[in-house]
């Protein structure tokens, strides 16, 4: 099992949604998200003071067979416009990697006040 992590321009969606629908993929998740780099994002001023301006952006997150991560990859870059194409962020995440080092979150994880009262 992979999770795939794209990172791309919200305008993008539509043709991206197509291209999964054209390869059977399955659903997938998408979380409006906000980008910051000050090399590559225009500042503002704000009452006098620069700060970095974030850029808005969407999150892609699906869980896929290891076959489909090919497929899936092909979709994306498929759906998307080639003006965008050198925006776009991949991340392939092995799940089994990822759950057989303990990745839970602290709240996810027994406190060790709790096992010691539990004895």
């Amino acid at each position: 099992m992979k999770k795939l992590e794209a990172v791309l321009e919200s305008e993008c969606l539509d043709g991206v949604l197509d291209a999964f629908r054209r390869a059977s993929l399955g659903a997938f998740q998408a979380t409006p998200i906000t980008t910051f780099a000050p090399d590559r994002h225009p500042n503002a001023v704000y009452r006098g003071a620069r700060h970095s301006v974030g850029t808005e952006r969407l999150k892609l997150e699906i869980l896929l067979r290891d076959q489909d991560v090919d497929a899936a990859i092909d979709a994306i870059r498929r759906g998307v416009d080639p003006r965008d194409a050198a925006s776009i962020e991949l991340v392939v995440i092995d799940v089994a990697d990822s759950i057989s080092r303990g990745a839970l979150p602290d709240w996810r994880r027994p406190s060790r006040h709790l096992a010691a009262a539990t004895r």
